[in-house]
């Protein structure tokens, strides 16, 4: 699942990028500004952003790796799970 970088993505964008520096340094390379702001705009944000952009900036800063796989194991499990018939089932039995 891809999330539109809409118009307000650039705004964040640093401070996204310092997150994710802050996460590789943790032991995280993989996870780039890109997966946060998917993390931040379908799960943290998702009815709505906050109204000031010192707020938003704060809920960035504040993101923990715990949130971020807490997220992607919940993806997982609900948006890339694929309907029975698209299995291949024939090597089970």
């Amino acid at each position: 699942m891809t999330v539109p970088l809409d118009r307000d993505y650039p705004m964040y964008q640093d401070w996204l990028k310092l997150k994710a520096s802050e996460f590789t340094r943790l032991g995280y390379a993989k996870i780039n500004e890109k997966d946060l702001w998917e993390y931040l705009f379908t799960y943290r944000w998702k009815k709505g952003r906050p109204k000031r952009y010192h707020q938003a900036v704060k809920e960035i800063m504040r993101i923990t790796v715990n949130d971020y796989f807490n997220f992607e194991t919940i993806k997982a499990q609900v948006y890339d799970v694929k309907p029975m018939n698209e299995l291949d089932l024939d090597g089970l039995i």
